[in-house]
């Protein structure tokens, strides 16, 4: 009885996230329209000039590609991607780094912190109602 719950509850998952992938598919938006959501989020919250909106702007956009680039090819090893993935990050941040004052770049960090607590309630969230969904 545990075996086929849990195999129920594995199949939802699933299930789940097929759906929640084709959704996010259909909402996907261009490399060059996220770069610009972006930047306009960085702008508000780093009160940007617009030459250094332009540089991020570019900054961005290079960091989309390469990582939608990463996320296409499937490397041997899942612990290789990952790596990768975050090089990309860290020279994003770097080059970021050197757009923007001291000040602008640790609210800059603060968005970055605050987007990766977003996600992990969302995860949280979809897990749940997953479960709710077993239990009923």
């Amino acid at each position: 009885m545990k075996t086929f719950k849990l195999s129920v509850f594995v199949l939802i998952l699933l299930i789940s996230n097929v759906i929640f992938a084709q959704q996010e598919m259909q909402n996907a938006k261009t490399p060059e329209e996220r770069a610009k959501n972006q930047t306009k989020i960085l702008t508000k919250a780093c009160n940007l000039t617009e030459d250094q909106q332009l540089n991020v702007e570019k900054v961005l956009l290079n960091s989309i590609l390469k990582l939608k680039e990463l996320r296409s090819v499937k490397p041997t090893k899942r612990g290789e991607r990952l790596a990768e993935i975050q090089a990309v990050k860290e020279n994003q941040n770097t080059e970021i780094k050197k757009i923007l004052s001291e000040e602008q770049y640790n609210k800059y960090l603060e968005v970055l912190e605050k987007q990766k607590e977003r996600i992990k309630e969302n995860r949280m969230e979809n897990r749940h109602e997953a479960m709710e969904s077993i239990e009923n």
